[in-house]
């Protein structure tokens, strides 16, 4: 879809009533229309979030998106490597009015022990956190590698362990009940 195209869809959008829009991709940041899209959404009344990977949210592109006024922005930080890479990122955002930020983190077998750093990581950059589970279908090749449901038992009770505490903390039990039904109490492959 064209920018002009968008950009209609947009006050479309607007004049069913929608006011909560969700800017996600691939990545969002790749298109050069992203900030002018938060900007006209704005201007029709919609609160605004963007999801991203943070590989293109340089010290130029941070001061946009505070420009144009988003109020929410979800950093994609998934393993050690992430967040050290988003480190600069999270600076330049986290002291911004208005803007809400987290860092979600897809868990899967290979970063289940890095949760706890990982949340460490958030919370000492200002940011909230959120566990969210992966679902990684049985006949992939990533299945093995990536899905929970292969995790050794005590990798499990160091993930389930940190898992309960987040969910304490951020108040998310049921949330947390759910991810465990999934991957640590014999749920089923399918969330």
């Amino acid at each position: 879809m064209g920018e002009k195209g968008l950009f209609n869809a947009l006050e479309r959008l607007a004049a069913l009533g929608v006011r909560q829009l969700i800017i996600t991709g691939g990545e969002p940041l790749i298109r050069a229309e992203t900030a002018e899209l938060i900007r006209r959404s704005g201007a029709l009344g919609m609160t605004r979030l963007l999801l991203t990977n943070g590989d293109l949210l340089d010290r130029a592109t941070a001061r946009g998106l505070l420009d144009c006024g988003l109020e929410g922005l979800s950093l994609s930080v998934n393993s050690r490597d992430d967040a050290r890479r988003l480190e600069g990122a999270a600076a330049l955002l986290r002291g911004a009015p208005r803007m809400t930020l987290t860092a979600t983190t897809v868990f899967t077998r290979e970063n289940a022990g890095d949760l706890g750093a990982l949340y460490e990581w958030a919370s000492r950059n200002g940011l909230g956190a959120i566990f969210q589970p992966a679902y990684i279908p049985v006949d992939s090749k990533q299945f093995g590698p990536l899905s929970p449901h292969r995790l050794s038992r005590t990798q499990w009770e160091i993930a389930a362990t940190l898992l309960r505490e987040w969910g304490l903390r951020e108040h998310v039990t049921h949330y947390v009940d759910f991810i465990l039904s999934l991957y640590g109490q014999g749920g089923g492959a399918k969330p």
